[in-house]
C-alpha cells in the first residue's frame, strides 16, 4: 500500500509540475466513496498509447480494473492517430492478463506483452 501511496504522490507531483512524460493518470474509486483503491495511466506516443494500472489487493476480483481499462481503451479509441493500444503484464499476474484480454487484446509473447490495434471508428 505505501508503494501505491508513494506512485500516487509522483504522479501528482509530475503533474503539477508539468514533467510526467506524457502520462495521463486517473484514480480509481468506488462508487461508495472517494477513497483511492488504485490508478490507471495512459501514455500517447505517436501512433501508440500505452496503458499502466495498479490495484489494491483487496479490490482483486471485484470487476474495478475491467470497468477502468475499457474506459481507458474507449478513450484511446477515440484519438485519431492512435492505431495500437497496449499494455503489458508479469507473465506469472495471470488476474491481470485475465483483464487485458476480456477487454479485447492479445497475448503476443510469453512476457504477456499484450496489444490490440485500433479498429477505424472515430
Amino acid at each position: 500500500m505505501e508503494a501505491s501511496k508513494n506512485f500516487i504522490k509522483d504522479c501528482l507531483k509530475e503533474w503539477k509540475e508539468n514533467t510526467n512524460r506524457g502520462w495521463f493518470t486517473w484514480l480509481i474509486t468506488t462508487k461508495k466513496s472517494d477513497k483511492a483503491i488504485g490508478n490507471i495511466s495512459l501514455k500517447l506516443a505517436g501512433r501508440k498509447a500505452n496503458f499502466a494500472y495498479i490495484l489494491s489487493r483487496k479490490k482483486w476480483g471485484k470487476g474495478y480494473m475491467s470497468e477502468a481499462l475499457a474506459a481507458i481503451i474507449e478513450v484511446a479509441q477515440k484519438i485519431p492517430d492512435v492505431k495500437v493500444i497496449w499494455g503489458s503484464c508479469d507473465a506469472k499476474n495471470k488476474a491481470s492478463a485475465h483483464v487485458m484480454k476480456k477487454a479485447g487484446l492479445k497475448s503476443v509473447n510469453n512476457k504477456i506483452f499484450i496489444l490490440k490495434k485500433r479498429d477505424n471508428r472515430t
